[in-house]
């Protein structure tokens, strides 16, 4: 038995709730070979979103450091919603028929939905490369959270690939930097400071020594006179 949530709005259809096993599954495939499993290879193969992979492996790798880290995870309380929201234990690809135009349908919240099949998972990532959108990028180079208004786009990636591309350009312009000598007149200077790489350290504590000793000489000279 489990709860739908708002059972008094019908129109509300959220996707279908993967179990932490399925999501597991498709981490360390992507970890064994990430060539064979892409990201788009497990979203074709699982009939899900490149967004919704991506969050996954991106979750469950913060997970993986956690737990190099020894930091307890709540495992309790995933096992408790999966089993309020009457998730299974998926191993195999989710399989999707396709709705006959005739034949009602009806929605279910841990069942099988039109929004899962391959037609609105391709219309979606079709719809994110048409806007140019980046966010895969933007989520494993951003390690910090940014409240964001709705229907806009964070701003601290942007600024930060910014930098990194004016820091590239400056390092550009400084390699391509050519000196012009001039004709004859005094030929052109150019100090650089060193610091302290050529100071022998022992001779000038010698030269301190010896500064102090002839300072105390003197001191006590004048007395021997009197």
């Amino acid at each position: 038995m489990f709860l739908q949530p708002f059972p008094l709005n019908p129109s509300f259809e959220p996707p279908v709730p993967l179990s932490n096993a399925l999501r597991s599954r498709l981490y360390w495939d992507y970890i064994a070979d990430p060539q064979a499993n892409s990201v788009r290879a497990l979203a074709s193969k699982h009939n899900l979103s490149i967004k919704r992979v991506d969050a996954i492996l991106r979750l469950k790798g913060m997970e993986e450091a956690w737990l190099k880290e020894k930091k307890p995870l709540q495992t309790g309380f995933t096992k408790g919603m999966e089993r309020l929201l009457g998730v299974s234990d998926l191993s195999d690809p989710v399989k999707v028929e396709e709705p006959d135009g005739d034949t009602p349908v009806q929605y279910y919240h841990t069942g099988p939905k039109p929004e899962s099949t391959r037609y609105d998972v391709e219309e979606a990532d079709r719809q994110d490369e048409i806007e140019g959108k980046d966010m895969a990028r933007q989520r494993y180079q951003r390690l910090f959270w940014e409240t964001v208004p709705e229907g806009q786009e964070p701003i601290m990636p942007r600024a930060l690939e910014a930098e990194k591309l004016s820091a590239r350009d400056s390092q550009k312009s400084q390699r391509n930097v050519k000196v012009v000598e001039r004709e004859g007149g005094r030929p052109a200077f150019k100090f650089i400071d060193v610091g302290r790489a050529f100071v022998d350290e022992r001779a000038e504590a010698r030269r301190d020594k010896e500064a102090a000793r002839r300072a105390r000489k003197r001191q006590v000279a004048p007395r021997n006179l009197a």
